[in-house]
């Protein structure tokens, strides 16, 4: 991607003018990748709910005269430029360790156990598909 201004027109976030007459108005570009800008929509809604900082930003724009879809626009915005940022950081090399080697090789001995459909204990950790549950294989 080029610019941020890239990323947030790809996510259908970039701001397109639809003012009309005296009314100074911006709606969302209809194009782009929906599924971005259907996370980027619940992410502002969660931090509308949840985080300080966005509840005090949302108060301040409707004292300011804003409507609740142009505040989610504008955060969407926000948003789509704190994920660019993200992105478009330079990574560094990851070091060897215990579960991440060079060629992606795990030693198995190295892994925590686990508990088996077979086995059910109290004192052992459950899987992470809920207790009682594990993943069939399917028949070929």
């Amino acid at each position: 991607m080029r610019s941020e201004a890239a990323f947030a027109h790809l996510c259908g976030v970039a701001p397109i003018p639809a003012s009309s007459g005296k009314t100074h108005r911006h709606r969302l570009n209809r194009s782009g990748d929906r599924g971005a800008n259907n996370a980027l929509y619940t992410v502002a809604l969660s931090r509308i709910r949840c985080d300080p900082r966005t509840r005090r930003y949302v108060d301040r724009r409707t004292a300011e005269g804003l409507t609740k879809p142009e505040i989610i626009r504008c955060l969407k915005r926000y948003l789509a430029r704190e994920l660019y940022q993200v992105l478009a950081a330079p990574t560094r090399p990851r070091r060897p360790g215990p579960l991440n080697g060079w060629g992606g090789r795990v030693n198995p001995e190295t892994l925590p156990r686990t508990r088996s459909c077979s086995t059910p204990s109290a004192s052992t950790p459950t899987p992470s598909r809920g207790p009682g549950r594990c993943r069939r294989m399917p028949n070929a």
